[in-house]
């Protein structure tokens, strides 16, 4: 808000929202802080997934959002705009689950009552601390409360940016592999065991 007043005050402000940041899609290096990375360390920790969590995430990776911002606050007519940098399409948690499993990783499918229940028996589980942002899982309440957010249009982002070759890469099953490949050789995940 405080922004917004000196926008309207007369200064030149202009504001940059990425979506979920995720790793580099050169490098595949990726910070291991973010609550959808949590999530699904604690889902591989105790071989199990909420299966009926509906949840989704959108991704965007770090090279993308940093090209972006620095072709956006060059380009002429762009100052005193706000800039929506989300992915194009949202990750359902189940996915990511499935292409955890695909890497060799054995996880099952379990209602998330009964996920919540294992983790919330194991304090050393990496969800533990995620579970106050989770739904309890009785009949009916099963979308969580952080991971979805809010969808952003990213139709001015786009039209500001056509032409320069910038377009943000999509995190597919391909690109989510390069991240785990990352994760276990830094040692956040533990390789796969089949």
């Amino acid at each position: 808000m405080l922004l917004e007043r000196a926008r309207e005050r007369g200064l030149p402000v202009s504001v940059y929202r990425p979506s979920r940041i995720c790793g580099a899609s050169d490098s595949w290096l990726c910070q291991t802080s973010d609550y959808f990375w949590l999530l699904l360390r604690g889902c591989v920790e105790a071989g199990l997934a909420p299966v009926d969590l509906a949840e989704s995430f959108d991704l965007v990776p770090v090279d993308y959002v940093s090209r972006a911002v620095v072709a956006l606050s060059r380009t002429p007519g762009t100052a005193s705009r706000t800039f929506h940098l989300p992915a194009d399409r949202r990750i359902p948690l189940a996915r990511a689950v499935d292409w955890l499993r695909a890497l060799g990783y054995g996880i099952d499918d379990v209602p998330l009552a009964d996920w919540r229940r294992a983790v919330e028996g194991d304090p050393a589980n990496t969800a533990f601390p995620l579970l106050s942002l989770l739904p309890s899982g009785a009949a009916g309440d099963t979308t969580a409360r952080s991971g979805g957010g809010t969808a952003f249009d990213a139709t001015s982002t786009r039209e500001a940016l056509r032409g320069s070759g910038i377009d943000c890469p999509e995190v597919d099953g391909r690109l989510f592999a390069l991240y785990a490949e990352s994760f276990v050789r830094t040692g956040f995940l533990p390789p796969p065991p089949r």
